[in-house]
C-alpha cells in the first residue's frame, strides 16, 4: 500500500477517561505513560483479586511503552514510544477449560474483523496468521498474547483469562529494515482511525468471542477464518525451540482450532502448538505446477 495516514496516540489521561466513558461495564481502566507489562500486571492481579468479588472483573490496562513487554512463547516485546498500540484486557469466567485450546485463534480472528471495520477503504485487509498474528500487506501488524490462571473458591473453579495486543502504529519501514522481516503498521491503510474506537470494539469483540467459545466451541469460527486466512494453501514448516517439526500445506483450521496440515503423501494432521512459517521457494515452486502464487 502506498498511502499512509498519521496515527497518533492520545495523552495517557485522555485514553483513559475515553476507555472509561466507553466502557462501563468494565471494573478498572488505567493508561499509563510507561508500565512494564500490561499483561503480567493483569496476571498479578488474577492472583491477588478476591474470589467472592466477581463485580471487579474486567479490567482494561494499556501502556504507551513497555519496559518487560513479552510475546508468544515468553519472547521480549520490544516497541518504540508512540509507535504502537498495546493493552491488555483481563476476563473472569467459568468455561470448559477444554475450549482454550482454540481461544487464540478464535481472538485472533475476532481482532482481524474488528480492525479491518475499522481500516474500510484500505488497500489491503488485516488477515490471520496462526494461531493468532496479525497480517497486512504481508507483514506483521501485530499480535495477541493469552494467558490464564485458575483458581478454586468454595464453590468452583473460577478461570481468569488475560488478553494482551500489541498492533504497529506507525514505523513499518525503519522496523522492517531493523528486523530484517516485513513489518506492517496501521498507518499504511491510509485512512483515519480513532483508537479508543478501535479499543472499544476489540474489547467487546474479545468478550463476545471468550462467551461463544466457551459455549459452542470453536466450530463457529471456522468459515469466518476463511476470508482471512493468511496461510491457506502455503507451504509451511512447524518448528518449536528453532526444530522442524512437520512441513506441509496449510489446510486451514480444525472444528478444535488446530491448524489443518496436508503432508505430501496427502494426508492431513493437526497442529496445536507451535511457531508456523511460510516456505516461500517450496511454495512459490508449487504455484508453477497449478497452486496460486502467493
Amino acid at each position: 500500500m502506498s498511502t499512509s495516514a498519521a496515527i497518533a496516540l492520545p495523552e495517557p489521561h485522555a485514553l483513559s477517561a475515553g476507555l472509561v466513558h466507553a466502557l462501563p461495564e468494565f471494573a478498572t481502566v488505567k493508561w499509563s505513560a510507561s508500565l512494564g507489562s500490561t499483561n503480567q500486571t493483569l496476571m498479578d492481579e488474577t492472583r491477588q483479586s478476591d474470589l467472592s468479588q466477581a463485580s471487579h472483573w474486567p479490567r482494561l490496562i494499556g501502556a504507551h511503552h513497555q519496559t518487560a513487554g513479552r510475546g508468544r512463547a515468553g519472547r521480549p516485546w520490544q516497541d518504540q514510544l508512540d509507535q504502537a498500540l498495546m493493552f491488555s484486557c483481563g476476563f473472569r469466567t467459568n468455561g470448559p477449560l477444554q475450549a482454550l485450546s482454540g481461544l487464540a485463534p478464535a481472538l485472533g480472528i475476532a481482532s482481524a474483523e474488528v480492525i479491518n471495520q475499522h481500516l474500510v477503504g484500505a488497500k489491503a485487509m488485516t488477515q490471520v496468521k496462526w494461531p493468532n498474528d496479525l497480517m497486512l500487506d504481508q507483514g506483521k501488524l501485530g499480535g495477541i498474547l493469552v494467558e490464564s490462571v485458575l483458581r478454586q473458591n468454595s464453590v468452583e473453579p473460577v478461570l481468569f483469562l488475560v488478553v494482551g495486543m500489541g498492533v504497529n502504529l506507525s514505523g513499518h519501514e525503519r522496523m522492517s529494515r531493523a528486523l530484517k522481516r516485513s513489518v506492517a503498521d496501521l498507518s499504511q491503510g491510509g485512512v483515519d482511525i480513532d483508537l479508543v474506537r478501535l479499543i472499544t470494539d476489540l474489547t467487546k469483540a474479545w468478550q463476545k468471542t471468550i462467551d461463544t467459545l466457551f459455549q459452542q466451541g470453536f466450530k463457529p469460527f471456522v468459515e469466518r477464518l476463511i476470508p482471512l486466512d493468511f496461510l491457506q494453501g502455503k507451504a509451511v514448516s512447524v518448528t518449536q525451540q528453532e526444530k522442524i517439526l512437520q512441513s506441509g500445506l496449510a489446510s486451514g483450521v480444525t472444528e478444535q482450532g488446530a491448524l489443518a496440515l496436508t503432508m505430501a503423501d496427502g494426508t492431513v494432521t493437526q497442529v496445536l502448538v507451535g511457531d508456523v512459517s511460510i516456505r516461500w521457494d517450496e511454495y512459490r515452486h508449487d504455484s508453477v505446477n497449478g497452486s496460486p502464487s502467493p
